[in-house]
């Protein structure tokens, strides 16, 4: 999508067949012991092959998930193994260690580049702290849905843009439909999906019209959306890129698209509060 491609961080389950055979029930409170070594697939953890990490180049989120950060770029998780393949803004590399913050429900990779500078990122996961909305559509009255996926679309779609219109409630990833509507410190907003943290972002990166929209990382100028209230009770999602264009909802069960300012509800969005308290 964008060239290069960054590191990537896999969220495991410590219960997981291929990693540690601990009850779910007891994760939360597992404390796991340096010097395990965790393995991504059925592969031999060989020299070089960046398939495997050693504790602490792992953290724990609240929800008794484990994160795990591997060397290489180019590993694809296996059935049983992990529960998903998640990119980050941090270069690849195996000098990086990671920390869950607490309060925020995100992950920072801290660096190491080259012999003395530290460099840090930043990774949402899903289910961060904080408050979800569903984003209704005016002219269809659907939801933007991910079709059911929940890391970047390179990675879990076939490298095919995976953010569209859904009627709300059927997703079997119920979480797919619930975004994070988060202002940026460096201006800006982005929209981050509850269930696995990832962008709706510009895919291309180029940001003209007839452009589709796809889950990535988070932490780039195409997932960044100026909000303009309507005055109806409606949103519109502005291209920061491109003034221009809108986050567009066409018809019924639609990709997401950029289009010129139109005035026929496809561009107008309501946004609906997930009621309860969040669930890991």
């Amino acid at each position: 999508m964008y060239g290069e491609r960054p590191a990537k961080v896999l969220g495991s389950f410590i219960a997981a067949a291929a990693l540690l055979a601990i009850p779910m029930a007891s994760a939360q409170a597992y404390n796991p012991t340096g010097g395990i070594m965790y393995r991504l697939g059925d592969e031999p953890c060989l020299k070089g092959r960046g398939n495997c990490a050693v504790y602490p180049k792992s953290a724990q989120l609240p929800g008794g998930r484990l994160v795990a950060s591997f060397e290489k770029a180019t590993v694809v998780p296996r059935s049983g193994s992990a529960d998903g393949e998640y990119q980050t803004t941090s270069r690849a590399g195996y000098s990086r260690d990671l920390q869950y913050v607490a309060g925020t429900g995100r992950i920072v990779i801290l660096n190491n580049q080259d012999t003395s500078v530290i460099a840090h990122a930043e990774v949402d996961l899903g289910h961060s702290d904080g408050t979800y909305h569903r984003l209704v559509n005016r002219r269809t009255g659907q939801v933007i849905g991910t079709g059911g996926r929940t890391n970047d679309a390179n990675i879990g779609n076939g490298d095919v843009p995976d953010v569209r219109l859904e009627d709300a409630g059927s997703a079997t990833d119920k979480d797919t439909q619930y975004w994070h509507v988060m202002t940026r410190p460096q201006g800006g907003t982005t929209l981050l999906n509850k269930s696995g943290g990832r962008a709706a972002a510009i895919w291309t990166g180029t940001a003209s019209a007839g452009q589709r929209i796809g889950q990535w990382v988070d932490g780039n100028a195409a997932g960044t959306w100026n909000v303009v209230r309507t005055g109806d009770g409606y949103y519109r999602f502005q291209a920061a890129k491109n003034p221009d264009l809108y986050l567009t909802g066409a018809s019924r069960g639609a990709p997401l698209t950029l289009q010129n300012e139109a005035a026929d509800g496809s561009q107008k969005w309501r946004l609906v509060r997930q009621a309860g308290p969040r669930a890991d």
